[in-house]
């Protein structure tokens, strides 16, 4: 797949109660009280499988993400009706369902709110997701991205 361009697709000014049709977008939020509820083996391949489903995303797109065991982050395109208030929640609500129905309990996964930051025009999104994918590394999780399974990028498929 090829990289996306930043600067075609995103506007320069940004509200987050706004539609942000093309917007890209540097998103991450943690789990309920940084817990580590990722380092459960079945429940981060819960979580994985979510952020893939269809239903999630409708028209909007994520470009890549990668979850820790206390956080995810991701690097979405907005489309459509989606602002990212909704599409995060929605992405949230669908992983935690998928994460409690794995763990056998119900309650809330993640922290409300999230980090959110607007990629500019001028920067390169394929350095935002080597950055993001990185994560696992710069924390210590594992030597090289390819030993870590909990994270994914568009430019793969």
């Amino acid at each position: 797949m090829d990289t996306p361009s930043c600067a075609a697709n995103v506007k320069p000014d940004r509200r987050c109660d706004a539609l942000g049709e093309g917007r890209i977008y540097r998103v991450d939020f943690a789990t309920l009280d940084h817990a580590r509820t990722f380092a459960d083996w079945t429940l981060a391949c819960a979580a994985a499988r979510a952020f893939g489903e269809t239903r999630v995303w409708r028209t909007s797109q994520l470009l890549c993400w990668a979850l820790l065991p206390d956080r995810w982050h991701g690097l979405v395109r907005l489309a459509g009706l989606d602002s990212l208030p909704i599409l995060v929640a929605r992405l949230k609500a669908v992983a935690a369902g998928s994460v409690n129905l794995a763990a056998g309990r119900s309650g809330a996964v993640w922290a409300r709110g999230c980090h959110e930051r607007a990629v500019r025009p001028d920067e390169d999104c394929a350095a935002i997701a080597r950055e993001i994918v990185r994560e696992p590394v710069r924390v210590g999780l594992c030597r090289r991205v390819g030993e870590y399974p909990f994270w994914d990028a568009s430019w793969l498929a």
